[in-house]
């Protein structure tokens, strides 16, 4: 969650009888932590990893990297910006929600104009 010292990770897998280990490595390679979660029964997992302590002072992106089996035969990470242990908001997100809003906004324009200008014949 952006601006927040919690990652959310919530994901799924097919392999349900295998642990999930997650790393986090700072932006030097650092290891900062070391999670490890269940999958339910349909493969949904979900494990909040805590930001702000002073493992976690170097600002830039953090990788996580969650690893699955016997020799980690499913393997997948992400980056996370971390900037004074917070997660820092992506452009993506905050552009997609400037553009729902600006979409409402020329609907609601749109549909109160539509109401006030009738042609008359």
């Amino acid at each position: 969650m952006n601006g927040s010292d919690i990652i959310t990770i919530t994901g799924n897998t097919s392999f349900k009888n295998s642990d999930i280990t997650l790393t986090v490595s700072s932006p030097n390679g650092n290891l900062v932590t070391i999670a490890q979660v269940t999958p339910g029964i349909y493969g949904d997992f979900e494990i909040e990893i805590k930001t702000g302590s002073p493992m976690w002072k170097e600002d830039g992106l953090y990788t996580i990297t969650a690893n699955q089996g016997v020799v980690s035969e499913h393997k997948e990470s992400i980056q996370v910006e971390i900037k004074d242990g917070v997660v820092v908001p992506e452009f993506g997100v905050i552009a997609s929600l400037v553009l729902v809003i600006s979409i409402i906004a020329i609907i609601a324009v749109s549909a109160k104009s539509k109401l006030t200008i009738l042609p008359r014949y």
